[in-house]
């Protein structure tokens, strides 16, 4: 599926594209000659549609949406869930080196091999700012006649014209990557003398990841097929002509095609000593303390192939290099290390004991000091206190101040394209805000116009800038690490009870329940802002505080979009790592643990035992600045635009257990709270209650059998229209529906 990318500094005649539409049917003025968002796309006989208008082509589930929308469906395309196959080994041994000092060594070994599946290569953007898109000479002998005519038409009809693709005659994206995880370890453990304990141990561990990919596109490759006089003819059977679902021949696919071939190791070795026993003794106990020292290294080295690594080299004044292949793309090498000594310690001290009111009263402090070559020295501590006000009550709290070097993967992951999805135009506020449909600047909108200001100075043509649409719902990404990163800072405040009553009643003997307060922020948070949000910032969200009240180009936001001087379209989105801004979230958390013989409820403790567990949470706030001073996103009670930004307000998972040797069985409840869309607005889900069941028979000492059903209903996943590319959240919602297990 490919089209004519129409551009606002060479625009076809009106007239003409009016006289091609009208001999297909089209009303006059449907199809805008000055319109950018427009691509003039090829029906399997070589006739043109755009949009919906003039469209006769399949109606499969990945074309479905083009009589509706006018885009290409990729969501169907691309795997929901992971296939994996997996082996592990693991062994250990043990051996008395003198009294009471034992030594041990263990190893494992994993391997296992997942794929994934997404849709065919997107070859789109402009070789004028290095984009996968595709400049073709008019001289190409497979240009159909209405498009040659059109063509034609336009100021300077000798130009190359933009071709953009979806490569769906290749076929989709496949990726297959082999892992094999290695871990060795030595050490020994023991007693020392005054009951002081001793462990220590030395570890290496190595992770290989050898990703196999196919449906590459060489970028190279098409762009000789396409500058042919003969169309390729000559190089590959039958010539290349992707004006159309026409097919392509075996010994053009094999030419334009590539499979690479990546390679990715990341090698942990470590040494660690820990003591630990008593100091000396207060009237209300035993002061314990622990004492230890670490290293830790981590490397990092990845090889992409040589062909993803390469960029075509262009010699044309208005063609940028362009990326080698199409599809995966892995831009550089990279390898790295981390390196951190460490020191730490921590006591339990016993304050008071058996006063009134003051059944035990503890604090148990804890302080570490590491020394990281990336982001230098840095103290963490805490301070946890437990008082026992009576046998059945106990209130505990603590503080602690923490932090998290950013890993490996995060400093030196490779800079890579994606494609992330920033929704419809016509949403609210999501898509291009620059498109006349949006809600920054259609009819009313209140800064309409100082986003066409802002459009124009980020590169829209004044030619279309009153016309302008984006049709994607995608736009292309740069991704990757940053060694620059900084350490991420925590701070954490909890405080809570614990009821333990110990009633003399056999059916509450067993009873106990706990609620904890938390609150947790985070500054100079590791983490993407996202194109989506990047965009719509650009633009001073309209939804939140004043992110660009100026419509400056040179926002903060803005400096991390690109568009396309020719079309105005979005091009690249910048969203590498960063310190960011900060998180605060603050909630309460909860159990209750209850179970008790048949002989409670008037049966005989012979028939079994029923056991209850409540575990759940209430999510009070969950606050989020991207940058210093921005406007803060409460997310709390919604769901995001990635994987996991499920943020329901309530969550809670009740299970109920009959045991009686050699049997039991059991039902669990998982109950998630209704959430709202963040960007879009509106009830995203409602609540979502799952039911699963299980049961077991232990036949022998030696063997048991296990068995049940999850989602029990059979419940589908909600569906809604946020930024997520699978209409749902397959991280908080079951995708797979009912199954069974052995």
């Amino acid at each position: 599926m490919g089209g004519y990318a129409i551009v606002g500094t060479n625009l076809p005649s009106q007239a003409v594209v009016d006289t091609v539409f009208t001999g297909y049917g089209v009303a006059p003025g449907t199809v805008r000659a000055n319109n950018t968002g427009v691509q003039l796309r090829f029906n399997p006989n070589g006739s043109l549609f755009a949009n919906a208008a003039n469209y006769r082509g399949p109606t499969t589930i990945d074309y479905s949406t083009i009589p509706v929308t006018g885009t290409y469906n990729t969501g169907p395309l691309n795997f929901l869930v992971v296939p994996l196959e997996r082996y592990n080994a693991f062994a250990r041994v043990e051996h008395e080196l003198i009294d009471n000092i034992r030594a041990y060594a263990q190893f494992s070994y994993t391997s296992y091999q997942s794929g994934s599946l997404l849709a065919p290569s997107p070859g789109a953007g402009s070789p004028a700012v290095g984009q996968t898109g595709f400049l073709v000479p008019v001289t190409n002998p497979f240009i159909p006649i209405d498009l040659r005519t059109i063509l034609a038409s336009r100021a300077n009809p000798a130009l190359p014209f933009q071709f953009n693709k979806r490569f769906s005659d290749v076929g989709g994206r496949r990726s297959v990557s082999d892992y094999t995880v290695t871990q060795m370890l030595v050490g020994f453990q023991g007693d020392i003398g005054h009951e002081w304990t001793i462990d220590a141990y030395i570890a290496d561990g190595r992770e290989r990841r050898l990703e196999t990919q196919f449906g590459n596109v060489s970028h190279q490759a098409v762009r000789t097929l396409l500058e042919a006089p003969d169309g390729g003819a000559s190089i590959c059977s039958g010539g290349y002509n992707p004006f159309g679902e026409r097919g392509i021949s075996a010994a053009c696919r094999t030419y334009i095609s590539r499979i690479t071939k990546n390679s990715t190791t990341f090698d942990q070795r470590l040494a660690e000593i820990n003591l630990q026993g008593p100091v000396f003794d207060l009237p209300a106990g035993t002061v314990k303390v622990a004492v230890g020292a670490d290293y830790i290294r981590n490397a990092y080295n990845f090889v992409p192939d040589s062909v993803l690594s390469t960029r075509d080299q262009s010699t044309s004044p208005i063609v940028q290099d362009a990326p080698g292949v199409i599809g995966f793309n892995a831009l550089n090498p990279l390898q790295g290390s981390t390196d951190v000594y460490e020191l730490y310690g921590e006591a339990f001290i016993p304050l008071l004991k058996d006063l009134p009111f003051v059944k035990e009263l503890t604090i148990n402090p804890g302080y570490r000091f590491s020394d990281y070559n990336t982001v230098g020295q840095v103290s963490t501590y805490k301070v946890n206190g437990t008082w026992k006000v009576i046998d059945m009550l106990a209130v505990r709290g603590g503080y602690s101040r923490a932090i998290r070097a950013p890993a490996v993967g995060e400093l030196f992951a490779p800079n890579n394209q994606n494609f992330p999805t920033v929704g419809p135009a016509t949403g609210a506020f999501t898509g291009d805000p620059c498109d006349i449909r949006s809600s920054f600047r259609r009819a009313g909108a209140p800064n309409a116009p100082q986003v066409r200001a802002l459009c124009l100075a980020q590169g829209v043509p004044a030619q279309v800038i009153d016309t302008f649409t984006f049709p994607n719902n995608q736009v292309q990404a740069t991704t990757g690490g940053n060694p620059r990163l900084r350490e991420e800072t925590a701070d954490t405040y909890s405080g809570g009870i614990v009821f333990s009553p110990h009633f003399d009643a056999p059916i509450l003997e067993r009873l106990s329940a706990s609620v904890d307060y938390y609150h947790i922020k985070i500054t100079e948070a590791v983490g993407t802002i996202g194109a989506a949000t990047s965009i719509r910032n650009c633009y001073n969200n309209p939804q939140g505080t004043s992110t660009n009240s100026g419509f400056s180009s040179a926002n903060l936001y803005c400096a991390l979009i690109r568009r396309d001087p020719s079309s105005g379209e979005i091009s690249n989105v910048t969203d590498t790592n960063a310190n960011l801004g900060s998180y605060k979230t603050d909630g309460i958390d909860f159990q209750v643990d209850w179970s008790f013989g048949l002989g409670a409820i008037g049966l005989n403790d012979d028939w079994g035992r029923l056991t209850t567990n409540v575990v759940g949470t209430y999510l009070l706030n969950y606050d989020v600045i991207n940058i210093p001073g921005g406007n803060v996103d409460r997310r709390a009670g919604t769901v995001g635009n990635t994987i996991g930004s499920n943020f329901s307000h309530w969550k809670a998972l009740t299970s109920v257990s009959w045991d009686r040797d050699p049997f039991g069985v059991g039902v669990q409840w998982r109950y998630i709270s209704k959430v709202t869309d963040f960007f879009a607005g509106g009830r995203a889900a409602k609540a979502y209650n799952y039911f699963d069941a299980h049961a077991r028979w232990k036949i022998t000492d030696t063997y048991e059998v296990r068995a049940g059903v999850n989602n029990i209903a059979d419940k589908q996943p909600p569906r809604y229209t946020s930024q997520i590319e699978a209409n749902t959240d397959p991280s908080t919602y079951d995708v797979l529906g009912r199954r069974y297990f052995v």
